[in-house]
């Protein structure tokens, strides 16, 4: 079998990946089966086997992917110098409106549930998490010349009131993302 070259392998992994968040999404984490992720994907065993060897490594690359999508904005901002807390502010509505839409917020609950008791997982996914946390509060301290203490309160206010809104978006629930936009540059201001 001919080997496929890096974007069609790249391709492919999207595909999977896609594959299991609707079945994460639909099914939950524990109930979802390599099986119902094959038939979702519409690939063989050893398609999707080549690329994840289970279904917690797939749990694992969605995770990855997540933060690494937010890491690169983050990272973006750190190098303007005004605007940022707003721009930091519109990427994560603007996330919370891309989970929205592609029915996501299911599965994002399903990853952090599982990192809560997976200390695998946890020990994997840590370090992404809290290298992204500190960007955050390194761009607060210096775009609104917080002190430390109180940009990392910040920070972590941010996280909980995002993952506090996937949680709402998964339980079918709607937002004001505008309201919420406002309200967080006002808080995060103050």
């Amino acid at each position: 079998m001919p080997k496929l070259s890096e974007q069609a392998t790249e391709q492919r992994q999207r595909h999977i990946l896609n594959a299991a968040t609707r079945c994460f999404s639909r099914l939950g984490y524990h109930t979802t089966t390599m099986r119902h992720i094959l038939a979702e994907a519409a690939l063989s065993a050893g398609a999707v086997y080549n690329y994840y060897p289970s279904k917690d490594a797939i749990l694992l690359a969605l995770a990855e992917r997540d933060l690494q999508r937010s890491q690169h904005a983050i990272d973006q901002l750190t190098q303007q110098d005004d605007a940022a807390v707003e721009q930091l502010v519109a990427i994560l509505i603007a996330d919370l409106r891309r989970i929205d839409l592609l029915g996501q917020a299911k599965m994002k609950v399903c990853i952090t549930a599982e990192q809560a008791i997976n200390s695998d997982l946890d020990n994997k996914l840590r370090p992404l998490q809290v290298g992204q946390y500190e960007a955050v509060r390194k761009l607060l301290e210096r775009q609104l010349g917080k002190a430390a203490e109180d940009a990392a309160t910040s920070a972590k206010l941010l996280s909980m009131v995002y993952f506090g809104a996937v949680q709402t978006l998964a339980t079918d629930q709607t937002i004001d993302y505008e309201l919420l936009q406002q309200q967080l540059v006002r808080l995060l201001q103050a």
